[in-house]
């Protein structure tokens, strides 16, 4: 348990960790909701200063809590650090797309978080060990994801992010017809407590009917969950979005709305060693079967691109 201004010290091992992930690390019980509330209230702080989530930690730096969790043992009680299993080497080696001496970049399947966090135990941050995540991608949601082998690596990735240096695509099956075929989605959304400027860019690929369409999406800005609540502001939610969907679903897609149809497909990044990397992630089965049952022409579309060749 945490008592009231309690400091810990970042120890080498830990240089580069994001401070949420540094914080979920130790207490794993404890949310994010909670982690944003305390970092904006300063009872979270880093070397005496206020500071946010996404702030990477460095070795002998001092956090400090400034706040009494009493009523709260069970939150941050310190769990069990995460075994590495057998099984979990195999299943990493057999989703990794591309590797240097740099990053690791894989391809995330559905269903596995990418974070721990109550009731999640097996993630990605716990299968990899040693790498360092750098960005988000939802526990529903598959496809790429960057992994940094050090901190400097790791800081340099963060900052190509943060400067929207980093191209990325996402394919999606969406809720109705999307009548016009290109455009920009700006919403600013609540990220961390604050409203943020939020943008999309979108195109659609193809249509099924009119139940459903098939579009690439192309987040500029990194919110939580942009691409989902975008798709749901504009009338088109993602296809299996329990969060945000619509679930007055069609007959056609009650089969399907146990899944989540979003898949990170491409990315194209600055690498830290120069160059570009430019990596695309094929989709996944689920999504497949059902680009086939609803006579969405894949062929017709290149991976490496993601959006409609012209």
């Amino acid at each position: 348990m945490i008592d009231q201004s309690r400091a810990f010290v970042v120890i080498k091992s830990e240089e580069g960790v994001r401070l949420d992930r540094w914080i979920k690390r130790k207490f794993p019980n404890i949310s994010h909701n909670l982690i944003e509330r305390l970092l904006r209230q300063g009872k979270i702080l880093l070397n005496g200063k206020r500071t946010k989530s996404s702030k990477r930690v460095i070795f002998n730096e001092k956090i400090i809590f400034n706040y009494n969790f009493s009523q709260n043992k069970n939150l941050l009680s310190a769990g069990h650090k995460y075994k590495v299993t057998k099984k979990d080497k195999i299943f990493l080696k057999n989703i990794v797309l591309y590797e240097d001496d740099s990053l690791t970049v894989i391809n995330k399947p559905a269903g596995i978080a990418v974070q721990g966090g109550t009731k999640i135990h097996r993630h990605i941050d716990g299968i990899t060990e040693s790498l360092k995540l750098v960005h988000r991608l939802d526990k529903d949601a598959s496809g790429l994801l960057l992994l940094a082998k050090n901190s400097k690596v790791a800081n340099q990735l963060t900052l190509a992010f943060r400067e929207r240096k980093v191209e990325k695509v996402y394919w999606a099956l969406v809720q109705g017809y999307v009548k016009k075929v290109s455009g920009l989605i700006d919403y600013p959304l609540s990220d961390s407590g604050d409203t943020k400027e939020a943008y999309t860019r979108y195109e659609v690929l193809d249509h099924a009917a009119k139940e459903i369409s098939w579009i690439g999406l192309s987040p500029i800005s990194g919110r939580k969950h942009q691409l989902r609540i975008h798709c749901a502001l504009i009338g088109h939610p993602i296809i299996g979005d329990k969060k945000y969907g619509n679930r007055k679903n069609g007959k056609k897609l009650n089969n399907f709305s146990d899944r989540l149809y979003l898949h990170a497909c491409k990315v194209l990044i600055p690498h830290p060693e120069g160059g570009n990397l430019n990596l695309s992630a094929p989709l996944p089965d689920h999504m497949q079967k059902a680009l086939k049952l609803f006579g969405l022409n894949l062929k017709s579309f290149k991976l490496g691109n993601c959006f409609r060749e012209n």
